[in-house]
């Protein structure tokens, strides 16, 4: 059976990643830059997506997250 990953962000704005077999062990990836307002995952494509919101102008920006480093592109 092929393990199943999942995504989700720490406060301070890690990205990590555990499987859902076994979610009590986590990999850290590294830093988004921000803490998204949420997290999608396409496993048709494996493209992670994250959306952001400042909250000073309240714009809003999707991005594209590296699922190896946890670089976000808008």
């Amino acid at each position: 059976a092929h393990a199943q990953l999942a995504f989700g962000v720490d406060g301070p704005g890690g990205l990590f990643s555990f499987n859902l077999s076994a979610p009590a062990t986590i990999n850290s990836i590294g830093s988004l830059g921000f803490v998204p307002e949420a997290l999608d995952f396409r496993p048709g494509t494996s493209t992670l997506y994250a959306v952001n919101i400042e909250s000073v102008t309240g714009n809003g920006a999707l991005y594209t997250v590296n699922t190896s480093t946890g670089t976000a592109t808008q």
